[in-house]
Order: structure tokens, then sequence, then C-alpha cells
């Protein structure tokens, strides 16, 4: 999944499939996940869209709990689950011990977005 030049396909697939998320359908996490997944191996250097990404991964955790999103990010792949922790500052973590843990032993990547933005400081 590759995003369009104004960056607004992959945000609004991941906060589409999250409000699915929030009201049950499993199946939406892969979604949302898998779109910022999608995002992180975009060199698009970031913008509004990854600020709305960021909102939407937070409140999709905020609104299910720490427990089911947990439960939702361990079924993903290790990229997957990396790509997603992008989205999750460290310090948004600490009232969800369970999704720190899950992210904690994920192994990280060297993404295209990380790599345009240290090549671009």
């Amino acid at each position: 999944m590759r995003d369009n030049d104004t960056g607004n396909r992959l945000s609004s697939a991941c906060w589409q499939a999250a409000q699915r998320a929030q009201h049950g359908d499993s199946a939406a996490f892969h979604e949302c996940f898998f779109a910022a997944y999608s995002r992180v191996r975009d060199p698009m250097l970031g913008g509004e869209d990854l600020e709305v990404m960021i909102e939407t991964i937070q409140q999709l955790l905020h609104s299910v709990g720490d427990q089911v999103f947990a439960t939702m990010l361990a079924k993903e792949s290790p990229p997957i689950r990396c790509g997603v922790s992008w989205f999750l500052p460290r310090e948004d973590l600490t009232s969800a011990p369970k999704t720190r843990a899950i992210i904690a032993a994920t192994q990280d990547y060297d993404f295209e977005l990380e790599r345009s933005i240290r090549r671009n400081r």
C-alpha cells in the first residue's frame, strides 16, 4: 500500500478502519495497523497525515483498552507491530503496559520514513 501525493489515502484508511475496530470489527484492526505500517514505509515526509494517524491509533488504543489492543497487535507480524509503534510514543504507553510489552519485545526496523527524516535534518 503506497500513499498518494497528498498523503490522505493511508491516514483515511487508518481512520476508517479504526472506527470499525472500535465497534468490534476484528479484521479492521489489521487494516488500521497495515495502513500505519504502509505509511512508515513511504519516505514522504510527515505532516498533517502523520498527526491524524498518531491521533487515530492513540484513540483506538484508548477506546478499546490495553488488553484488546495488545491482543490484536500481537497477532501482527513484527514489521507491522514496529510500524504501529512509530505512532505510539513511549510516554503515551504508561497506561498501556501490555501494549508497551509487545512493542518492547518487537524487533526495530529502519523504515523509509525514518531514513528520510534523518536525511533532512
